[in-house]
């Protein structure tokens, strides 16, 4: 996950939506963590070295976040609504 936010600030947020952040992703990049936040590819580049990536989707609900997530050379499937990113992910799985 990247996200603009503090550290501090997501936690809260994903206490407050009734989910614990750490059971939900393997890397968050928040805004400490980077010195050129979104739209610049930074955000989505660290968290692609974090997880041993070079490639990949981004979902992304905003332009800076999707320009970010391009430029970093990720494939970007828009979501109008965070809450729908379950769903969403769920569409986009191929069992094989």
């Amino acid at each position: 996950m990247t996200t603009p936010q503090v550290e501090f600030g997501i936690d809260e947020y994903f206490r407050k939506e009734g989910a614990e952040i750490s059971q939900c992703f393997e890397s968050v990049v928040c805004l400490e963590d980077v010195t050129n936040p979104k739209p610049a590819p930074e955000p989505y580049l660290v968290a692609m070295e974090r997880l041993g990536v070079s490639t990949g989707f981004a979902f992304e609900d905003s332009e800076s976040g999707k320009r970010s997530a391009r430029s970093a050379g990720l494939q970007v499937v828009e979501i109008s609504n965070p809450r729908d990113l379950p769903a969403v992910v769920r569409s986009k799985i191929t069992l094989r």
